[in-house]
């Protein structure tokens, strides 16, 4: 987020075109079925000893005392019913 904060700024003080270039991978290969341990089992092995996306912001978040614990896991439980339920769909 930072990044884009910092390229809407450029834009509009500078009035010129940014590109903001995003380095990206799935988490869980090129698609459901393949296996990206098979092609890239370096960079897989470093990609599975990270934490998710969700879990370091939820504890960021908890950490810097933005949401306490017990509002956390109500709306995480809320969340993943949800989720379960749009799954069996």
């Amino acid at each position: 987020m930072y990044v884009c904060n910092v390229a809407a700024e450029w834009r509009a003080t500078f009035h010129k075109d940014v590109v903001v270039d995003l380095v990206c991978y799935r988490r869980n290969g090129h698609n459901e079925m393949d296996e990206p341990l098979f092609t890239q089992p370096l960079m897989y092995k470093q990609i599975k000893k990270q934490k998710g996306v969700l879990q370091k912001y939820s504890e960021k978040l908890l950490a810097e005392g933005a949401v306490s614990r017990q509002d956390y896991e109500v709306t995480h439980s809320a969340i993943y019913t949800i989720y379960s339920g749009a799954k069996s769909i």
